[in-house]
């Protein structure tokens, strides 16, 4: 991959693949789970322990908890999952738990496809699907509607444009890595960093944009960034920057 297709990609594929091997970049891996998992989609999907998992995964990930209590949590959730399967059998309702867990062993990540990254986006629009469908629904096959392709294409597109966008907040651009000047690290700079970072108020971005060129900040690329359209994510480039979190 090339810097100028890591800026463009529209694949979470293709970028977590130019990023291997991820445990030597297993903090900021993790933080991508735990994004991944906070979308709005499916964090109003998940029960109790999954909940308690991921804050414990992104403090474990810090450091802040150790190894007994990050523990505990899975099992909390290895717990729940295997009631969730006694409850509803093979066929029962998708099992949320283990997907969680799989992640956060970095067997499957977010985006992540399993295919060749050769093979095309997903479109449920075009030609060919719409004949696939109909050819299905001739059969006497339950397949979706045309209604219904337009909700699941919207929802797919998103997913990968939140995924992709995630990958560049967390990561920046691995072409060119940005350095800052200590003497931007001003008592105000890091402190509304910290909170941004601990609270998840990713809305304060531009005030800390504010607060950078009030230090004088001369590289362009770090306040522009926090005044970006993208989502930002714990475990953003630039307030990982200002609070010395390499990984």
């Amino acid at each position: 991959m090339t810097e100028k297709e890591w800026l463009a990609c529209d694949r979470p594929h293709w970028m977590l693949n130019h990023l291997r091997p991820w445990k030597r970049r297993g903090r900021k891996m993790c933080l991508y789970i735990c994004a991944s998992w906070r979308r709005p989609d499916t964090w109003h999907r998940l029960k109790e322990p999954c909940v308690r998992l991921l804050a414990v995964a992104e403090r474990y990930a810090d450091g802040l908890v150790g190894r007994e209590e990050y523990e505990a949590a899975r099992q909390e959730v290895r717990k729940m999952t295997k009631r969730d399967k006694l409850a509803g059998g093979e066929n029962g309702p998708p099992l949320y738990g283990q997907a969680l867990l799989d992640c956060l062993r970095f067997k499957h990540l977010p985006g992540w496809e399993g295919v060749a990254a050769t093979v095309g986006k997903f479109n449920y629009l075009d030609d060919d699907t719409r004949r696939n469908r109909e050819a299905m629904r001739s059969r006497g096959m339950d397949v979706i509607t045309e209604e219904q392709a337009v909700e699941v294409q919207k929802e797919y597109d998103a997913f990968m444009a939140d995924h992709t966008n995630f990958l560049r907040d967390i990561f920046g651009n691995p072409f060119r890595p940005v350095s800052i000047d200590p003497t931007w690290r001003t008592p105000k700079v890091e402190t509304l960093a910290q909170a941004i970072y601990d609270d998840h108020t990713f809305q304060g971005m531009p005030v800390l944009a504010d607060a950078l060129e009030e230090t004088r900040c001369t590289n362009q690329d770090i306040p522009s960034h926090c005044r970006g359209p993208r989502p930002h994510v714990r475990g953003c480039w630039v307030v990982d920057l200002i609070l010395s979190k390499e990984r």
